[in-house]
């Protein structure tokens, strides 16, 4: 019934929603800070929340869930900000490995751990089956409040 009363009078509902509320006044603000909920606490210490969130993620859950070798924590964030500086980023998975110092397949298993940790989504040609160690043809950051944290002025991933 009350499917029936939104589906009928969708454009009134939707005039008088718009009339009070000005959803693209924040819009700006979102794509900066409205991913996660640390801007409940303010804007001044939002990077530094998002940043202490990535460590995290990449010192303590991907080595203890996944095995990923602590000496290469240095050269995964290094590719996270290469990846956030220049997202879309269109890889050649052969010569970032050879960048970063691991081989090919390591590259790739590495990025699918970052995919499953929501800090990347990769994005695949159109094939027959996709498999971890096929190449992405672009890769983004998962929301665009990773790539603020690569690219701010004042701040800088480490």
């Amino acid at each position: 019934m009350i499917f029936q009363f939104l589906q009928k009078n969708n454009e009134q509902i939707s005039a008088e929603i718009a009339s009070k509320i000005k959803p693209f006044e924040f819009f700006d603000d979102y794509l900066s800070f409205g991913y996660y909920p640390y801007f409940l606490e303010g804007k001044d210490d939002y990077f530094n929340r998002l940043n202490e969130t990535l460590n995290m993620i990449l010192e303590v859950e991907l080595p203890m869930l996944r095995g990923l070798e602590i000496a290469y924590i240095p050269r995964i964030k290094k590719l996270l900000a290469v990846i956030g500086e220049s997202a879309p980023f269109i890889p050649n998975i052969t010569q970032l490995a050879a960048k970063i110092g691991i081989s090919r397949q390591t590259l790739l298993i590495y990025l699918k751990y970052l995919e499953d940790a929501k800090l990347i989504n990769q994005l695949y040609k159109k094939s027959r089956g996709l498999s971890v160690l096929e190449k992405p043809e672009k890769i983004l950051m998962e929301n665009t409040n990773l790539i603020e944290l690569f690219n701010g002025e004042k701040r800088q991933y480490r």
